[in-house]
């Protein structure tokens, strides 16, 4: 509806066409953006965070979260504990802000990307040190994990 509005221990939010900024709370359990540059905020829970079309900002603060920018160049930041980065076909430009590739519980999704079908795969073709910067190659598409050595990166770190 068109206006401002409070909703409190809400379990889903569906965002519109416009540039939404949610935020959830301990009992919020998916975000999703939809169509426009929106920027989701995760609770202290396990959330799930999906921006849809657009380039988007997604932080999962606390929880175990499950992070999707979708379509778009997007800014990912999954906070406090183990959280998992999903990426399709077609994903843009991505940066993952704190991925911890020493957490052997934080992973990147890349069993939807069917350019990229192993680890042994993603060290040949797609993956490059760029400075301090670890990043994913495909095509015109990039992650760029910040401040990731590719030297500590292990199949551990990616879901195929």
């Amino acid at each position: 509806q068109i206006g401002t509005d409070t909703l409190i221990s809400v379990e889903r939010v569906m965002g519109g066409t416009g540039n939404d900024v949610i935020h959830a709370n301990f009992a919020t359990w998916l975000i999703f953006g939809y169509d426009g540059e929106d920027t989701l905020y995760g609770g202290s829970g396990n959330t799930r965070l999906s921006g849809g079309i657009g380039n988007d900002k997604l932080f999962g603060l606390g929880g175990k979260d499950v992070l999707d920018g979708g379509a778009g160049n997007d800014l990912l930041e999954g906070g406090a504990d183990a959280d998992t980065f999903i990426f399709v076909n077609g994903f843009g430009k991505d940066t993952i802000t704190d991925f911890d590739e020493f957490n052997s519980f934080e992973k990147i999704d890349l069993s939807a990307v069917t350019a990229i079908t192993s680890f042994a795969d993603l060290q040949a073709n797609h993956l490059t040190q760029v400075g301090a910067n670890a990043v994913i190659t495909d095509g015109a598409n990039t992650i760029t994990l910040n401040n990731v050595l590719i030297a500590d990166l292990d199949a551990n770190d990616f879901i195929f």
